[in-house]
């Protein structure tokens, strides 16, 4: 496994303070870093896509997967919107749209603020929920 960084440090020790201790997960979770392939990620999340500036940049990177943003709002997404991006309203608090393991990457940054701590284990539980065995999940506050 590559060397961690600050960022991935800091969403680790966050996951241990929001999930259970690992003897009570039915799953088990592994962190690492690794990059994205574009061979074999067909579908990208983005969990609080605000101006879609996130999807449109993955979108751009990952051309032949579906980028898919959801936030409460859509007010602030520039026209037009690449054919290859969709955007869907939805509340992350509320259980989001989508089947069970339908992504290959779930991305949710910046919802600090936004989400009452209390709130945080059913959020971790929806993007993993949404994400697909075998893949990848981040989750910032910055």
């Amino acid at each position: 496994m590559e060397a961690a960084s600050r960022s991935d440090i800091g969403a680790a020790v966050g996951l241990g303070q929001v999930l259970p201790p690992a003897s009570r997960w039915t799953n088990s979770v592994t962190l690492t870093t690794r990059p994205l392939a574009p061979e074999s990620t067909r579908t990208i999340l983005d969990v609080g896509t605000g101006t879609g500036i996130w999807a449109f940049e993955m979108q751009a990177l990952f051309p032949h997967a579906l980028v898919v943003g959801v936030d409460v709002s859509l007010q602030s997404l520039p026209q037009p919107v690449p054919p290859t991006c969709v955007f869907v309203r939805a509340n992350v608090l509320e259980g989001l749209p989508f089947a069970d393991g339908h992504f290959c990457y779930t991305h949710q940054r910046l919802l600090a603020a936004t989400i009452p701590a209390q709130a945080w284990p059913g959020v971790v539980r929806e993007l993993v929920r949404v994400t697909r065995l075998g893949g990848g999940i981040m989750s910032t506050g910055s």
